[in-house]
């Protein structure tokens, strides 16, 4: 069964030098979202509409309870992410398994 492709859209936190540090890594990283302690990486299910940005596959499953517009991966909470340190701060992190960098 193919892997369902995941995206995210160029803004201020997905920018093209995080876009080409995730498509050399083929990592992608996460923070905590506003108001949590825990890591996550946050993406939105489907391919990438017709704007900048970067779509991917991964075999790591996205946390059970997101909502259909969203698909997020917890650190400690799903199988698979990883913890990556830098510049002091804890991220998520996910291994990509196809990189479309839509954002060069």
């Amino acid at each position: 069964m193919p892997l369902k492709p995941f995206h995210r859209v160029e803004s201020t936190t997905q920018l093209s030098a995080t876009a080409k540090f995730q498509e050399k890594s083929h990592e992608i990283w996460g923070l905590p979202s506003r108001g949590s302690d825990l890591p996550c990486v946050k993406a939105y299910p489907g391919a990438l509409p017709n704007r900048r940005g970067i779509e991917f596959t991964t075999d790591i499953d996205p946390w059970a309870n997101s909502s259909p517009s969203e698909a997020l991966w917890y650190l400690t909470w799903c199988a698979g992410v990883e913890v990556r340190k830098k510049g002091g701060k804890e991220y998520a992190c996910i291994t990509v398994t196809t990189f479309k960098n839509c954002q060069p």
